[in-house]
């Protein structure tokens, strides 16, 4: 799923044995616990998981972006030392996030104002030299 997200992969892989109904969004529940709880690490990787299941959920796809946003903009504000090729990794898996959502769902303002503020932010940042 990584590999697809990061556009190294032109298909999205799917699952050949699929979850029991009861437990098909066992996934999405637990990013959207962590999510909320603020385990931002843990949130993606559900999410991610639950993309392998359910490629076109918008509020996973969301939930994807908007939690590694947040891990971006946290290790910015720690003003400690980032390896910049882990943090433009992040950055692509949050533009590429943002990208599919607003594919699955292009009238969502919402979206399209987050995935703005993430572009406007990525755009400063990169223009001051730090």
């Amino acid at each position: 799923m990584m590999a697809y997200i990061m556009g190294e992969r032109e298909t999205m892989p799917t699952v050949k044995k699929l979850l029991p109904h009861s437990m098909s969004t066992i996934y999405y529940l637990l990013a959207d616990f962590y999510f909320k709880n603020g385990k931002w690490s843990a949130a993606i990787r559900y999410y991610l998981l639950d993309l392998c299941f359910h490629p076109t959920r918008l509020s996973s796809w969301t939930g994807l972006a908007m939690s590694s946003a947040t891990v971006i903009d946290t290790w910015l504000n720690k003003y400690t030392p980032i390896n910049e090729d882990k943090l433009l990794a992040k950055a692509k898996l949050t533009q590429s996030s943002y990208r599919h959502a607003v594919e699955l769902d292009s009238c969502n303002h919402i979206i399209w104002t987050e995935y703005g503020s993430f572009v406007i932010y990525c755009s400063f940042i990169l223009s001051h030299d730090y």
